[in-house]
């Protein structure tokens, strides 16, 4: 009878250990894990992403996105780019053209950045019609063929230039057009391909409302002045007055054709209209331009002995809605931004630094632009949001079709799934490589619905003005989702 002794790898450990007593790990250690293999960047030509946005032009400065793709390049490239494996992605690149803010401009810019072989389009602009004219080409280009890319919108408050709401999809008496509108009774249908992921003229006006109903007695007569439709004032408008009303209020609402109304137009004919109800505030929008000249009209319609001034008009509060805050009010004249610090308070979207993905949002751009002061506008994060999301929805496809877009792009940023934050891309990626649920909760947006706007609050600013026209945050209110009755 024979007996075989079998020596493994673990039993030699076992004498050794017995022999060396604690010093056995030094003379025999454990074999080395296999090394980590990073994801790289694959050789492919890159994935282009269009962005036409206001460098220059009336849009003032602080609205522009102009910085983020930059930083998008940075963050989506390190983190492994976009569509590709586990261990290599193809990376990213923009094509950034300066819209001037101009609805001539925009359509020519999207005509070029589709001929360089773009995949997907932002645009942005202090107007709604801009984004219009963006819409209009991209839909009805190409001899009316479009081009039909996805298109994300960072800006521009005209819900129906952008889309159809599920309601009105399903509402047989709502005509749904093929390219942009804001003509009563009608949408515009996308086709599911336009995004946004700013505030829109829903809650612009609800923030607007919920500040002036602070500010005002009961029973109070408020004047509001807007342009007529198609503008996205019309319909920050059309979400205000009824609120007011709703509360008690009476309202005087001033309509004019003119986009930028002179000087001498609101003084001759918008102010004196609003004064007749003697109000106790008065209420416009929409951007600087209409902002300085509405101002310098007030200064001129109290300075003229021969224009009716009610009982209230000297001490009537003025609310600006709009995103003019960082604005250039310093050639304005004296009477006219002593008014301004006065009286008038301006309202606008505001970074709602409580949010986790704000801030890490914020010390990824104040990494990158050291040296810059942190933007003023939310719009900055909401273009990065966009294209964030946009990225995610072609990962989770392994594809940057349109439909691929379209059919991912509200599921990488709602539950259920595992929470990311702007600077966890290359692990939301790698997530989503790896078949799992993400919930991308970014810099401005947290849920969304199907209509791709933001179902997280939005924080609204009101802020206030010096003699020299420079505005400070004086208070913050969130806005509702709910339309009015």
């Amino acid at each position: 009878m024979s007996t075989t002794f079998r020596l493994t790898y673990t039993s030699i450990l076992s004498l050794v250990a017995i022999g060396c007593g604690d010093n056995y790990e030094q003379m025999m250690p454990m074999p080395d894990s296999p090394p980590k293999v990073e994801c790289q960047l694959n050789s492919e030509p890159p994935i282009k992403f269009g962005a036409s946005i206001p460098l220059t032009g009336n849009g003032p400065s602080w609205a522009s996105p102009g910085d983020q793709p930059d930083l998008l390049k940075k963050v989506i490239n390190e983190g492994c780019g976009a569509i590709g494996t586990e261990l290599l992605g193809t990376p990213i690149d923009f094509i950034v053209l300066d819209s001037q803010d101009s609805q001539l401009v925009s359509p020519g810019n999207i005509d070029q950045m589709v001929s360089q072989g773009v995949v997907a389009l932002s645009g942005s602009g202090s107007t709604v019609t801009t984004a219009a004219a963006i819409l209009q080409d991209l839909f009805m280009g190409n001899n009316g063929q479009g081009y039909g890319l996805p298109f994300m919108n960072a800006h521009g408050a005209g819900s129906n230039m952008i889309y159809c709401t599920a309601a009105q999809l399903a509402d047989p008496n709502v005509t749904k057009s093929t390219q942009p509108t804001s003509t009563a009774g009608t949408c515009f249908d996308s086709k599911g391909l336009v995004y946004r992921t700013r505030d829109n003229s829903i809650s612009f006006g609800s923030a607007s409302a919920i500040y002036v109903n602070q500010i005002a007695a009961p029973a109070s007569q408020i004047a509001l002045y807007s342009r007529t439709e198609p503008s996205g004032a019309y319909e920050i408008a059309a979400n205000i007055a009824p609120r007011l009303q709703t509360s008690g209020h009476t309202v005087n609402w001033v309509t004019h054709t003119a986009g930028t109304p002179t000087v001498a137009q609101f003084k001759d004919v918008i102010i004196p209209a609003m004064v007749a109800n003697n109000p106790t505030i008065y209420i416009a929008g929409a951007a600087n331009p209409q902002l300085a000249n509405f101002m310098e009209g007030f200064a001129q319609y109290a300075a003229d002995p021969n224009t009716n001034k009610p009982s209230n008009f000297t001490t009537a509060k003025l609310v600006f809605y709009g995103n003019v805050a960082g604005g250039d009010f310093t050639t304005l004249s004296l009477a006219a931004r002593t008014l301004m610090l006065t009286r008038l308070t301006s309202i606008q979207p505001h970074f709602d630094e409580r949010r986790e993905g704000y801030k890490r949002w914020h010390k990824l751009w104040t990494d990158f632009y050291p040296s810059e002061s942190v933007p003023l506008s939310p719009m900055q994060n909401m273009f990065f949001d966009g294209w964030m999301i946009m990225t995610l929805a072609m990962v989770k496809a392994n594809s940057t079709s349109p439909e691929a877009v379209k059919a991912n792009y509200l599921s990488v940023v709602n539950p259920p799934g595992t929470i990311y934050y702007p600077d966890q891309y290359k692990e939301a990626r790698a997530a989503l490589l790896r078949g799992e649920d993400i919930d991308y909760d970014g810099a401005s947006v947290g849920d969304m619905t199907p209509n791709l706007e933001n179902a997280a609050s939005i924080v609204f600013g009101y802020y206030t003005f010096d003699i020299d026209g420079v505005t400070t945050l004086s208070g913050t209110v969130e806005a509702q989702y709910t339309p009015p009755d």
